[in-house]
């Protein structure tokens, strides 16, 4: 089974309830710019202390989450620590764990944003412009959907989900890497996907 909120492949376990719930709070203080501390998310879920902590190691378990320093530096998607892919996002600058949460979150949120990225190919820079969550249409840029068993989404799922510059370097990749599991997906068919997974973000 998946979790519901973030289906990344088969094998991935169901986040329990209490870890759905830290991981909104968390997430939803990344979107204002910092890192929440366990008494934080304590106080945002209503859970213990004990119960936060145990919430926490569990997104940790499936890399579902990123901790530093006693805070959640990264949750659903969305980190403190630079990465290659860059957020601009309801006026805050944000980074996040792959190129597909950079599609995925704004949509799902039907906000603007700017996302910077590169390609997973040649390194050059991507920079796509999303209006009320929609990416723009007839661009080039493709996308890579990674599929298959995945025990750790930051570990196994994000370093494939990346954009090229175009489907033939998206194929220079696959030969050069010989990833094999998975599919093309276009920037609409990101922001698709992205909105069913980040559903519950939304709502909350």
């Amino acid at each position: 089974m998946t979790d519901p909120a973030h289906p990344l492949s088969d094998g991935l376990p169901v986040l329990s309830p209490s870890a759905r719930a830290t991981r909104l709070a968390a997430f939803h203080a990344l979107l204002r710019g910092r890192a929440a501390d366990l008494a934080d998310l304590a106080a945002s879920t209503g859970l213990s202390p004990a119960a936060t902590r145990a919430a926490v190691g569990e997104m940790l378990a499936v890399g579902l989450g990123q901790v530093d320093g006693g805070r959640v530096t990264g949750a659903a998607g969305l980190s403190t620590a630079p990465t290659r892919h860059r957020l601009s996002l309801g006026g805050q600058a944000l980074h996040t764990w792959c190129a597909y949460d950079a599609i995925g979150i704004p949509a799902a949120l039907g906000q603007d944003a700017v996302v910077v990225t590169e390609c997973g190919h040649c390194r050059a820079t991507i920079e796509i412009t999303i209006s009320a969550g929609v990416p723009p249409a007839g661009t080039a840029t493709v996308g890579w959907w990674p599929i298959g068993p995945c025990a750790n989404a930051v570990e196994q799922f994000c370093p494939a989900a990346n954009l090229f510059c175009h489907a033939d370097h998206l194929t220079c990749w696959r030969r050069s890497t010989g990833v094999l599991d998975g599919r093309p997906a276009t920037l609409a068919d990101l922001a698709e996907q992205g909105r069913r997974d980040w559903a519950s973000v939304r709502a909350g």
